[in-house]
């Protein structure tokens, strides 16, 4: 763990924003390249199916708003992720949990679209095999999708600087030197994100004890 934390802190700076900004990059032409399909592609492909199967006409405009729903739903998630890797750090401490809350909200929309339109095309008997099971792996990585995110929220609470710090405190009091909580100093480096507890240093009387990196925030 302190070799893996060693390592983190080695890496430049430099190298983890321009890192962050190509990512974010990508994700924003991902995001160009849906809209397209969502307003030239997608309707088209509809159109030209229900021109070849005509009985399929009762589900051209629910298909119209299941694909706009979806992919809206998709780019809000890529733009959401876009923003928490380019936003300053003092900023992204107020909106992180609200652009977390708009990527699961999303997350939702998606797996409550592509589940709701495959049990109405099952139902009409219009599902082939591929068109099912491909939607049905959609809806399956909207879940898993949701749990991950939730499960990286609570972690995130779990191993926010506030707990930090208890368990800090917690380590110093334990080495037997009697320190009171206030002679106890934090470092945290980009909390939330690539921090770690730089030291935690104890002054009292004649002592001083230096641990190094304890644990990756």
């Amino acid at each position: 763990m302190n070799a893996g934390i060693a390592f983190i802190s080695r890496k430049s700076r430099k190298t983890d924003v321009a890192w962050r900004y190509a990512i974010a990059v990508v994700l924003v032409v991902c995001c160009i390249g849906l809209a397209y399909v969502e307003i030239v592609v997608a309707p088209w492909f509809i159109n030209e199916v229900v021109s070849m199967f005509p009985e399929t006409t009762l589900l051209k405009e629910p298909s119209m708003f299941w694909e706009w729903a979806i992919l809206l739903a998709v780019q809000a998630t890529l733009l959401c992720t876009a923003a928490k890797l380019v936003v300053p750090e003092r900023l992204l401490a107020q909106a992180a949990g609200l652009l977390d809350m708009i990527r699961i909200v999303a997350l939702i929309v998606v797996f409550s679209v592509t589940t709701t339109g495959n049990i109405t095309i099952c139902l009409m008997n219009f599902g082939t095999p591929g068109f099912v099971y491909g939607v049905a792996l959609c809806s399956l990585a909207a879940i898993i999708a949701i749990i991950v995110l939730l499960c990286t929220a609570a972690l995130q609470h779990l191993l926010h600087a506030d707990v930090i710090w208890s368990e800090s405190h917690a380590f110093v009091e334990g080495l037997g030197f009697g320190v009171a909580g206030p002679d106890v100093e934090r470092y945290v480096v980009a909390a939330g994100l690539t921090g770690e507890v730089e030291h935690v240093a104890i002054q009292g009387g004649a002592y001083m004890v230096a641990a190094g990196p304890l644990v990756n925030a």
